[in-house]
């Protein structure tokens, strides 16, 4: 499976991708109407590929200290039948290397199969940072 660039007629299918997410994973319920404006601004200003069974959404970003441009990824979800996600990954890859990106940034959450952050290291990404979140 291809992923394609998104465009704002897959917006609806994102939605659909990220309700998916956040009904697996999330705390808080999901604002589909903040969503969709913020990922009509992802695709517009940003970089997000999708394909039936997923998406990954980020931005890039200049480093506010360094001489470093970063390529963000905001999200990155696909459904485990198939290889959607690491299709999805390869091409915010490519395109990170397109735009000329120093490096580029991912998050897996602690309920993530343990196989993806293998992947990752295989793929030369380094665990840089542990995040922590209080909810209040």
């Amino acid at each position: 499976m291809t992923p394609a660039r998104s465009t704002e007629d897959d917006l609806e299918d994102i939605i659909g991708i990220a309700t998916v997410f956040n009904d697996k994973y999330g705390d808080m319920p999901l604002n589909p109407d903040k969503a969709r404006t913020s990922l009509r601004h992802f695709i517009q200003e940003g970089v997000v590929f999708n394909t039936p069974l997923g998406a990954i959404v980020g931005i890039i970003l200049e480093d506010p200290f360094r001489d470093v441009t970063t390529l963000l990824e905001i999200g990155w979800y696909a459904e485990a039948q198939g290889r959607s996600g690491l299709a999805l990954l390869k091409a915010f890859i490519e395109e990170g290397r397109n735009q000329g990106v120093d490096s580029i940034v991912l998050s897996t959450l602690t309920q993530s199969d343990p196989r993806v952050n293998t992947l990752l290291e295989r793929m030369g990404f380094k665990e840089t940072e542990t995040a922590f979140t209080l909810t209040l």
